[in-house]
C-alpha cells in the first residue's frame, strides 16, 4: 500500500508500507492508494492539493517586448 508522510500539512515522502508499526515517528501517515498525492503537495480535509503549475501560466511580458532591442 502507499502511504505519504506528512509534516504540517506538506507530503514530504510517499512510501510503500503494510499500515504494520509506528515506523514513522513524528509524521502523519495517511493511505493514498485510492487518490493523486506527491511530495511537496498540501493535505487538508482528507484530500491531496497539487502545488500550482507555473509553467502553464501566462507570459506577463509580450512576445514583442522580449524582442525589443536594448535601450
Amino acid at each position: 500500500m502507499r502511504y505519504a508522510l506528512i509534516q504540517n500539512g506538506i507530503v514530504v515522502n510517499i512510501v510503500e508500507w503494510d499500515g504494520e508499526g509506528d515506523l514513522f515517528d513524528g509524521y502523519e501517515t495517511v493511505n493514498v492508494d485510492d487518490m493523486r498525492c506527491g511530495i511537496g503537495w498540501e493535505y487538508q480535509g482528507g484530500k491531496c492539493i497539487a502545488p500550482p503549475d507555473y509553467s502553464i501560466l501566462p507570459d506577463k511580458q509580450g512576445a514583442g517586448d522580449r524582442l525589443s532591442p536594448a535601450v
